[in-house]
């Protein structure tokens, strides 16, 4: 989903927030079984989780800020 998105610049939010959902499920999935998989490759799982999410959310942020500042995707090739 993430590679489709890479290419549909309008699917950017919906994707992200999908992808980042996702994530947080995992993470929290993973925490709620305690500490004793921290320590193997699930611990680094839940860190590039984490910072995948905080990259996602600060880019939907920025397009929020950008949308409402009317700056945003061109739709055609008049740039109309």
């Amino acid at each position: 989903m993430l590679i489709y998105g890479a290419y549909d610049p309008p699917g950017h939010p919906l994707i992200l927030t999908v992808a980042g959902l996702s994530k947080l499920i995992f993470i929290g999935l993973v925490l709620s079984t305690g500490a004793q998989h921290l320590g193997h490759q699930a611990g680094l799982a839940v860190v590039i989780d984490l910072v995948m999410v905080a990259l996602f959310v600060g880019y939907l942020v920025s397009v929020r800020r950008s949308q409402a500042a009317g700056v945003g995707y061109k739709t055609n090739s008049t740039g109309e």
